[in-house]
């Protein structure tokens, strides 16, 4: 039996620029959303950041992802530090058992540092 495909929805026109160019390279891209899923989160961003457009929203999007990135990338020898210390102390036997997991993570919850 044949599926039959869902014909892509057109969400957005997005400008490289806001002057006209005439590089092939830069010129307008068109974006075809395919999975209904992520259109219904696109739109649901929309709303939920009040942006005027989906471009809007992905541009929101976009920046909120290169933000993390640069801080991962900023962050990333002391990310690795605290997993090897981690690591060791696992090694070590200093890791807490399965069964107090649960109670010592709402310890530290109720008291923050």
């Amino acid at each position: 039996m044949r599926i039959p495909r869902r014909r892509p929805v057109l969400i957005s026109r997005i400008e490289y620029m806001s002057r006209p160019c005439t590089d092939a390279k830069l010129s307008p891209m068109n974006i075809e959303i395919h999975d209904p899923a992520i259109e219904a989160r696109l739109r649901k961003q929309v709303e939920t950041t009040n942006s005027g457009s989906v471009e809007e929203a992905l541009l929101r999007l976009l920046e909120t992802q290169e933000e993390q990135d640069r801080w991962l990338a900023e962050n990333r020898g002391e990310i690795q530090e605290t997993i090897r210390r981690g690591l060791d102390q696992l090694n070590r036997g200093e890791g807490i058992p399965e069964d107090q997991l649960d109670a010592h993570l709402a310890k530290l919850k109720a008291n923050p540092e």
